[in-house]
């Protein structure tokens, strides 16, 4: 039989100047596979001069084109691939989800991507002075990450990872960093880079002063220790996470262009920094946020404000929101939704009466309070799909047999 590499080589070794390959390493239905993807040349193309370059192979039953632009060949193991070094250009690897747990065969192959999730391995050493720009190793094993020093990598996934030490990324021109789940505690290898995505979710990091002076546009902060964000003055952050978090004071975020910011759960009570924003998605949900002026003239469409002191809503007038979650709030008077968007709208445990306001709104899930009264139009929003969590059908089949808004 000949190896599935000889037969690449073959089909290849005349274009091997032009041909950007992509190669891949994957666990379908238990058998790995390698895919490879040009993009110079449809595959098939490739696949005619690999049948006549090899009449010798009388079954190409395990090549499968799924687009004009993939091939998947069914192999066993990795010792073939050393047999790929004359392919020129970058080759892109993925060997997630398969049992393969030793690499060694890669050594001082000119990788620009490798890809490897879900998997036991421990030693990354073969990727040592690889020209690698992308390396993904979530749900790995790895703790050791010193063979990645020097690299000229701009994206780095350590997702639930066991790593500690990131001190060999220092200087690195890391534009997108995910840190989240592992066991990093320090930042202050990241000093200085040209991050732009930096995820900490679930992390035990609780200084971020090593971030100051970056221009990072993407930050999660949310369920770690940290408290004090003042590092991230005059950032370009679009999106910030820091729900769950200690952050009690957010000043430093004043005159931010953020789009998506997420405070759930935190000590926040004042939101003054936050006029003027361009946010479209807003968490304020258990914080202790009772005055929300400073959003009036936002173009937001999503706001939860649900377990907050807030009992006035005038500031959201003409809003164009889609998702509003008011529930258990001081509110009563919600005239100010008049003529909004909404899709989603949770009143429930609040002292809500009168919701007459909803009327012609395109409402696809609604939540009541027991308060509310004269719902009966709502039979007449063809879009309702459920109220209070039920069935539209199950629900009005409950209040005409107790007169009462189920729970």
């Amino acid at each position: 039989m000949v190896l599935i590499a000889d037969l690449l080589h073959s089909a290849l070794k005349t274009a091997r100047r032009r041909w950007r390959v992509t190669l891949t390493l994957a666990l379908i239905c238990a058998t790995p596979v390698l895919i490879v993807a040009w993009k110079a040349r449809k595959v098939r193309v490739v696949l005619a001069q690999l049948k006549i370059d090899n009449p010798q192979q009388k079954s190409w039953a395990n090549i499968y084109i799924g687009n004009k632009n993939r091939m998947t060949i069914s192999i066993t193991e990795l010792n073939g691939l050393k047999d790929l070094y004359y392919l020129s250009g970058p080759l892109y690897f993925s060997l997630g989800q398969t049992k393969v747990n030793d690499i060694s065969a890669l050594k001082g192959m000119p990788m620009k991507e490798f890809h490897w999730s879900g998997t036991q391995v421990t030693d990354i050493s073969a990727l040592k002075g690889m020209p690698l720009t992308g390396v993904d190793l979530p749900g790995t094993s790895i703790t050791d990450i010193s063979a990645l020093k020097g690299m000229p990598l701009s994206r780095l996934n350590l997702r639930n990872t066991s790593v500690v030490d990131i001190t060999g990324l220092e200087g690195m021109p890391l534009i997108e960093l995910h840190l989240n789940g592992s066991q990093v505690i320090d930042l202050k290898a990241l000093k200085g880079m040209p991050l732009e995505y930096l995820n900490l979710i679930k992390t035990q990091v609780s200084d971020i002063s090593p971030l100051k002076g970056m221009l990072l546009k993407d930050l999660r902060l949310g369920e770690t220790p940290v408290r004090d964000i003042s590092a991230l003055k005059d950032m370009p952050l679009k999106y910030l996470d820091a729900s769950n978090s200690r952050v009690s004071d957010i000043s430093a975020l004043k005159g931010m262009p953020l789009e998506n910011l997420n405070l759930f759960e935190t000590q926040v009570a004042d939101i003054s920094a936050l006029k003027g924003m361009p946010l479209e998605h807003l968490y304020l949900s258990l914080t202790r946020v009772s005055d929300i002026g400073a959003l009036k003239g936002m173009p937001l469409k999503y706001l939860g404000v649900s377990d907050t002191r807030i009992s006035d809503i005038s500031a959201l007038k003409g809003m164009p929101l889609k998702y509003l979650n008011l529930t258990r709030t001081l509110v009563s008077d919600i005239s100010a939704l008049k003529g909004m968007p909404l899709e989603q709208l949770d009143l429930s445990y609040t002292q809500i009466k009168d919701i007459s306001v909803l009327k012609g709104m395109p409402l696809e899930r609604l939540s009541l309070p027991k308060t509310a009264e004269g719902i009966e139009f709502l039979l007449h929003i063809k879009t309702l799909k459920t109220i209070n969590s039920r069935p539209v059908r199950n629900f009005w089949k409950q209040y005409d047999k107790t007169g009462k808004i189920p729970n």
